[in-house]
């Protein structure tokens, strides 16, 4: 109790080496998970990640590709240089912004999400003119934002769709 009120603040009596214990427990459940379930979105990201070479470019889309990436992407070190932005509404600009942040002589990837990619996939546009520029678009395709239906109750917010990126990619 803190001036008359219940304080919002909890101690904890664990030590770092209590940490590192329980965070090492949610890694093998996390490892064991990922075997069990290799169709999974967080699966696709780590097998995508060791497959990629060292010191790539990555760019990771709003919503869950950020998370599925900061869940599984491989621990080793890769020496991979992670970007990220956040536009006014999360997912404007993104395809932009990775293509401008893209270098010739090197890897570089971008994992986004399907709304992000549709919402600027004018964005490849310049593509073309980005000369000894390669690059690799990982688009986790699951029919909608899904994200929101953990925070919402309601298919309306997940924005769904059945569209596939096959003519996207054939376009640019």
């Amino acid at each position: 109790v803190f001036n008359g009120y219940e304080s919002p603040v909890v101690f904890y009596s664990h030590t770092y080496a209590d940490f590192l214990q329980i965070d090492r427990g949610f890694q093998e459940i996390l490892e064991k998970t990922l075997i069990n379930e290799p169709a999974s979105e967080p699966s696709l990201i780590r097998a995508i990640a060791e497959k990629m070479p060292a010191d790539s470019f990555v760019y990771l889309g709003n919503s869950q590709p950020i998370r599925h990436w900061d869940l599984a992407a491989p621990y080793q070190e890769k020496n991979f240089d992670v970007w990220a932005t956040r536009g006014l509404n999360g997912i404007d600009g993104q395809v932009s912004t990775f293509l401008g942040l893209s270098l010739p002589a090197r890897s570089n990837w971008a994992f986004l999400g399907d709304l992000t990619t549709l919402y600027d996939m004018s964005g490849f546009w310049i593509a073309s003119q980005l000369e000894n520029v390669s690059f690799n678009v990982v688009v986790v395709n699951n029919g909608g934002g899904q994200i929101f239906s953990k925070m919402f109750d309601g298919p309306h917010f997940i924005n769904a769709h059945s569209l596939k990126f096959k003519g996207l990619a054939a376009l640019w």
